[in-house]
Parts: C-alpha cells; sequence; structure tokens
C-alpha cells in the first residue's frame, strides 16, 4: 500500500461502525479500514511513523491490532492470512 509501511499489504474488510444506523442510511458517518499485513508486528511498527496511536484499551493482542488515525478514528491491521 505504501513504501513507507511494506508491511501493509491491502485492505481486508471494510466495517461501517455507527450509532445513528438511519442517519447512517443518509450518508456514511465514519469508515473503519482494516489493511491485511505480511507481518503484524513491524504493520503495527510502521503506523505510528505515519500518524497512527496504538488503541491498547480496545484490543491489543490477537489477530489483528486496533489502532487509531491522526483523528482518533480507530483502524485495525490484521494478521497475515494463513
Amino acid at each position: 500500500m505504501s513504501e513507507q509501511a511494506p508491511a501493509i499489504t491491502g485492505i481486508a474488510a471494510l466495517a461501517v461502525d455507527c450509532h445513528d444506523p438511519q442517519g447512517l442510511a443518509r450518508w456514511w458517518s465514519r469508515l473503519h479500514l482494516d489493511p491485511r499485513s505480511s507481518d503484524l508486528a513491524e504493520a503495527t511498527s510502521q503506523a505510528p511513523a505515519l500518524g497512527a496511536t496504538r488503541a491498547g484499551d480496545i484490543y491489543d493482542q490477537g489477530r489483528w491490532q486496533v489502532l487509531r488515525d491522526p483523528e482518533g478514528n480507530e483502524f485495525c491491521i490484521l494478521r497475515p492470512r494463513p
């Protein structure tokens, strides 16, 4: 996806989060991108260099790592496919 983050290999899923489903039906209020990595640890260490912060208070282990973009919106970096 980027020369600055070569361990992130692409988008794995697109999840739309919302508090007001009817409002969201009129227009998307927020997108939650889940990039797939070739190496979760490497991708997680590269993301802060691009402005992300870890969101360990949400989920900090397992098959993905939750981070926040520069505006505080959550996104997940997923482990490589087996």
